[in-house]
């Protein structure tokens, strides 16, 4: 964070050029946290760090949002030659593929926002398996470019409203994250107990005990 920030402040005048090359970047699934990016660029709103903080937030908006366009592309088009990859196979199994195709097929929208929401590289899984999957581009970059709009403001909000003290504004984005993980995982172990009691009605159903004789 401290490194990243660093970086920033000595480029200041050209710092809307450096955030929209590192979203890019990001992108093209490179190591880059967007996480810390944001919280840069909520420390740098604030006056007197960057005179123009509209251009540096847009700038991260629009920058995010295609470095999602990257992502899809490259899953599209280089998606099957990377899963060959150990690294690739072991982040995204093809169950896992089949699981994230299912859910974007049964609730589209909301599966982009609840993507946008994922931290550590789980968005880009998302966008990453979205191109794998060919889900129509037009489709993708509509509803995920809403999804990222309210993902941005979202965050945005609650870290602003904590101002310039960096620690405070790392503590809530790692509470926000360790809560978007608790959701998940119950909502997770809900949804494993719900198909297991419903396979068990349905055995049940077809494979009925004869406790009376006739």
């Amino acid at each position: 964070m401290d490194a990243l920030l660093a970086l920033f402040l000595t480029y200041i005048d050209f710092a809307p050029l450096v955030l929209f090359i590192l979203l890019l970047l990001a992108g093209c699934l490179l190591p880059i946290s967007i996480d810390l990016l944001l919280i840069v660029t909520v420390y740098l709103s604030f006056p007197p760090y960057y005179p123009h903080p509209k251009l540096l937030l847009a700038t991260f908006v629009i920058g995010t949002i295609l470095g999602a366009w990257i992502e899809y592309w490259i899953g599209r088009k280089l998606g099957r030659k990377l899963l060959k990859l150990k690294i690739f196979k072991k982040l995204l199994p093809e169950k896992r593929l089949d699981k994230m195709r299912l859910f974007y097929k049964k609730h589209g929208f909301v599966a982009m926002l609840v993507a946008r929401f994922l931290p550590f590289g789980g968005r880009s899984c998302a966008f990453f398996s979205s191109g794998l999957s060919r889900v129509p581009f037009l489709q993708f970059a509509i509803k995920d470019a809403i999804a990222c709009i309210i993902w941005f403001f979202t965050l945005y909000s609650l870290l602003y409203s904590i101002g310039t003290n960096k620690e405070k504004i790392l503590e809530l984005q790692q509470f926000f994250h360790i809560v978007i993980i608790s959701l998940f995982s119950l909502a997770g172990i809900c949804f494993f107990w719900y198909k297991r009691a419903g396979k068990k009605k349905i055995s049940q159903d077809e494979n009925p005990s004869v406790d009376q004789e006739d």
